[in-house]
């Protein structure tokens, strides 16, 4: 017999108990009609008989409740009679006392008619159910598949026999026990198979007691152990069984302990529980995740994995463990990196210990905000790991603040003055921390930082330059300082050094600052020409901005750590250094190459404009050295004896020069400095009053030189003078200034461009 699939099966049964409970159902229902519609005639055929016999013999009978008396004939009773003429007492013989010839030779033509049409309405009746009841049967028999027997159109099997139903569906039954216990072994073989435990690597020695005492190496094989654990991975949850071995020498099992499943690439929740397990290749992943998409939710994440769990069938709950977890791997592969590796992850490959310059400014955007909430969070990494303690940095103000009194210093330069500072410092009194001062190399890599708690000041400068100068060689000298106001930070550093010698007199003598390139357009024309960084030798071309570029990654993380606590704020802000000196350091070698082949494109650029300039002047190159010192004394000269006379005309003068420079340092201030659209907005507003402001000083400047003499009278201003910066009373008017400037500037840049050439190659 073909074996019955158990599902094809169970429809069946399903389908038969159907249409056996129907046919119950029928049949009952018939059942009942016949038994109604026989009583029904039996009481007519009674009614009509009895009828019979009182018109004939005159009696009462007891069928009918009138007739009180009993027939006079004593040998049968009127129920005898009954029963006799109701089945068939016409076939009894009769004899010449019995009454029942006469009845039914005087029986009444109504009645007889009426028992006939009884009498075929019940077989028609009866033949109806009949047929009814075959259709039925037929259609149980059809219904049944053809597997189960083989039969004719007459009901018999292939052989003639009649069909047994009852074998037929006893050899079903057996067959269907057989195959569900057959499937009963395949679901348990499976679980078995399914008992599936991590996947780690195997000890080389067994670790049980029996082992140990013997001195024997047993072969270990990796079973399942009886402990259950989840694994949480790039692909979602997985709920399995905790890693065993088994020796062959012992027999003996032992679990698989938190060292075999940290070397296998499993990371703990809890070390002690050893209930959740992350795979190290996710915490790797969102590592990277987070630092290159700022602001990236890491509950966002776990619920992604969950989801996708979930598509697969499995558990979508994820341990609220990956925090800890996650916090716990990055500061262990931190201890690795230094400890063990001997990475130093805050420096620079390329420059080691020469630097050649560095880069130091502050960013305003990795703000803090205040919080009454006690910290929780421990930190890991040290407080000077990337940013100086506000400890250290209170001792460096201190002994600062104790000089201050005796340097006679101001923030103007020329008649600029400039108060990104001091906004950001008065407009946030709610925060914690207003932002974090920095320092980088010449190739961006982050080498520390100090966080700001009022304004960026110069004992922040001052604890970041005595850190990099500490890092470098005793006989590397050569190491440019770029800061966005180095024109004043130079002499506050040459008067700390001459008040406390002790301390400040070496680290002076070692410093060189310079400006850089785009900051440096803000300031007055001498102090360009005496701090300009392309100016000085050794500069090496650059450019002053590296910090611009870190400051754009680091910026981003700004709405995160506004909400952070200290010490978590502290974390994520090392992590994302980390993070950025990695990639720096990967490219690394295109980063110097491509810095070799610009130099070599510029330098040959500036050679040929330089050629065109000289030739437009009728100068030699060898006139360029005398030229640069004359420009230079003139400068110095302007710096050192130049003093505004007191006038009506010199107010107005020195009003529109400060609205110039208030002007660049609002741009400045919008590019960098301004975080809300709102604040932008007021300082666009300020834009235009100040251009409105200029037109009307240059209108009444321009009325005041008609109305000079004319030995005293100068060239009116325009507005091109204010765009440019450059006033008609000022030294460096004249045209010749002019040309010598466009002179020296372009060939400052050539021999810049040039040595960057042997800059590269000695980083390679």
């Amino acid at each position: 017999m073909v074996p019955v699939k158990r599902k094809e099966l169970a429809k069946i049964q399903d389908k038969d108990e159907d249409e056996e409970r129907k046919m119950r159902r029928k049949m009952q229902k018939a059942q009942s009609k016949r038994r109604i519609a026989e009583k029904r005639k039996i009481d007519q055929y009674g009614e009509c008989i009895a009828g019979l016999i009182t018109k004939t013999f005159k009696v009462k009978s007891s069928l009918h409740p009138s007739l009180p008396s009993r027939p006079k004939n004593k040998n049968k009773s009127t129920g005898d009679l009954l029963e006799g003429i109701t089945l068939g007492s016409n076939q009894q013989p009769t004899t010449s006392k019995s009454p029942a010839p006469f009845a039914f030779s005087q029986r009444n033509s109504y009645s007889e008619d009426k028992l006939v049409v009884i009498e075929s309405e019940a077989k028609d009746d009866n033949k109806r159910h009949s047929e009814k009841v075959a259709e039925e049967v037929a259609a149980m028999i059809l219904s049944v598949p053809e597997y189960l027997f083989d039969a004719n159109e007459d009901g018999c099997q292939g052989d003639g026999f009649p069909i047994d139903f009852t074998t037929i569906e006893k050899e079903a039954t057996e067959e269907n026990a057989a195959h569900i216990a057959r499937i009963e072994a395949d679901k348990k073989k499976q679980e078995s198979e399914w008992n599936i435990g991590m996947r780690v690597f195997v000890p080389v020695r067994c670790r049980t007691e029996k082992c140990k005492k013997l001195g024997t190496k047993g072969t270990l094989v990796l079973v399942a152990g009886t402990k259950y654990c989840t694994v949480i991975s790039g692909e979602g949850r997985f709920d399995l069984h905790c890693a065993a071995f088994k020796c062959s020498h012992c027999d003996g099992v032992m679990n698989a302990e938190l060292e075999d499943y940290i070397g296998s690439g499993y990371w703990p929740g809890n070390p002690k529980t050893l209930g959740v397990f992350f795979t190290t290749s996710f915490l790797k992943l969102y590592f990277h995740l987070k630092n290159y998409l700022p602001g990236s939710s890491e509950y966002g994440l776990l619920k992604a994995l969950g989801a996708f769990s979930a598509d697969e069938g499995r558990e979508h709950t994820i341990s609220n463990a990956f925090s800890r977890a996650s916090r716990m791997y990055y500061y262990v592969t931190h201890l690795v990196d230094r400890d063990i590796k001997k990475k130093r992850k805050l420096s620079c490959r390329a420059c080691s210990n020469k630097c050649c310059a560095v880069h130091i400014d502050g960013n305003h955007k990795l703000v803090r905000r205040k919080s009454k909430l006690k910290q929780r969070i421990k930190q890991l990494y040290k407080k000077n790991e990337l940013f100086f303690s506000q400890e250290e940095l209170e001792k460096i103000a201190t002994v600062v603040g104790k000089l201050k009194n005796k340097i006679k210093m101001d923030s103007v330069c020329g008649n600029s003055d400039f108060k990104a500072a001091k906004e950001v410092s008065t407009n946030r009194k709610n925060l914690a921390t207003t932002g974090s001062v920095m320092m980088c190399c010449v190739h961006g890599c982050l080498l520390k930082g100090v966080d700001m708690t009022k304004g960026e000041t110069y004992s922040h400068t001052l604890l970041l330059l005595e850190h990099i100068y500490g890092l470098q060689d005793a006989d590397h000298a050569n190491l440019f300082i770029v800061q966005d106001v180095s024109c004043k930070l130079d002499p506050w550093l040459k008067e700390l050094a001459r008040l406390d010698p002790g301390r400040f007199k070496a680290l002076y003598e070692k410093t060189n600052f310079h400006l850089s390139r785009l900051h440096g357009q803000a300031h007055v024309w001498y102090c360009r020409v005496l701090n300009f960084g392309h100016w000085k030798e050794g500069a090496c071309a650059t450019l002053g901005e590296e910090l611009e570029q870190l400051f754009s990654f680091f910026s981003r993380f700004g709405n995160c750590t506004k909400y952070m606590s200290e010490a978590n704020r502290q974390e994520f802000l090392t992590e994302a250094a980390y993070h950025w000196n990695q990639r720096k350091e990967h490219k690394m070698a295109y980063f110097i190459t491509q810095k070799f082949v610009t130099a070599l494109s510029r330098g040959d650029f500036y050679k040929k404009r330089l050629t065109s300039i000289l030739a437009e002047q009728k100068t030699s190159i060898e006139d360029l050295p005398s030229i640069l010192v004359d420009i230079q004394d003139e400068a110095r000269d302007y710096l050192k004896n130049h003093t505004q006379a007191a006038s009506h005309l010199t107010d107005k003068q020195m009003e529109l020069e400060k609205a110039y420079f208030e002007l660049l340092n609002i741009k400045d201030i919008i590019a960098c400095v301004a975080q809300s659209c709102k604040w932008r907005t007021k300082l666009r507003r300020t834009q235009t009053r100040l251009r409105a402001k200029a037109k009307a000083l240059i209108v009444e400047i321009n009325e005041i030189i008609a109305a000079m003499p004319k030995e005293k009278k100068i060239r009116p201003v325009n507005e091109k003078d204010f765009e440019a910066g450059i006033f008609p009373w000022d030294s460096n008017d004249h045209q010749s200034f002019k040309d010598k400037y466009k002179l020296i500037d372009c060939w400052m840049l050539w021999l810049r461009n040039m040595e960057p050439q042997e800059q590269s190659k000695k980083e390679m």
